[in-house]
């Protein structure tokens, strides 16, 4: 989140952005991944498939087109208000800001707790 294009690579939360304004710029979080087709890989697909129900307008999962095109089996999770899921940045409110925060930090705890799950199955 930043203020008004100041920092572009701005990582602050919200909370210790200074300034007076009422909206932010934001530009999304996400990740894209290549998914081997087994039955682990399928495992894991189902998993990152849930991810977006810790906050369903908020958290989107999918293929994205310009990543499918050069790599087969691409997904991608992103967190955007759904009204925005197209865009890569725009201006959200302070209040928008702060769920966005609290919904990409749910996200990130939900894929690292995926990604675990995926190492301990390929251990069995």
């Amino acid at each position: 989140m930043r203020e008004f294009r100041v920092d572009d690579r701005n990582t602050k939360h919200v909370s210790d952005i200074g300034g007076t304004g009422i909206m932010l710029h934001y530009r999304i979080a996400y990740i894209a991944l290549c998914i081997q087709n087994s039955v682990q890989g399928r495992a894991l697909l189902e998993e990152l498939r849930a991810i977006p129900d810790i906050d369903p307008d908020y958290i989107q999962f999918g293929s994205a087109d310009w990543f499918l095109k050069t790599c087969v089996n691409s997904y991608v999770l992103q967190v955007s208000p759904l009204k925005n899921a197209h865009q890569d940045h725009f201006e959200v409110t302070r209040e928008e800001a702060h769920h966005i925060e609290r919904a990409r930090d749910r996200f990130f705890d939900g894929l690292a707790e995926a990604l675990s799950r995926d190492q301990n199955r390929d251990r069995h």
